[in-house]
């Protein structure tokens, strides 16, 4: 079962890029397909801040996870219980 944090960020991948949520791979590399760039991710940590109503460490999201859905999401998922 995908987190609220995977199901966000492909729902916003696919409004932001125009895609099938179907076609967004949980588990790729969004900078190597395109679907993000620094700027976006940023855009998009501040979307996750504003729509769950919590602060991120923005920085170590950038470092520590993946650049993928999966990892992001459960990187979220941790930062949250926090």
């Amino acid at each position: 079962m995908k987190n609220k944090f995977a199901v966000f960020i492909q729902q916003w991948l696919a409004d932001q890029k125009g895609l099938e949520i179907d076609s967004i791979d949980m588990h790729a590399n969004f900078f190597e397909q395109g679907w993000l760039d620094s700027l976006g991710m940023f855009r998009l940590l501040v979307e996750i801040e504003t729509t769950f109503a919590m602060e991120t460490d923005q920085l170590s999201l950038f470092t520590d996870a993946e650049p993928n859905i999966a990892s992001l999401a459960s990187a979220l998922s941790a930062q949250g219980k926090v």
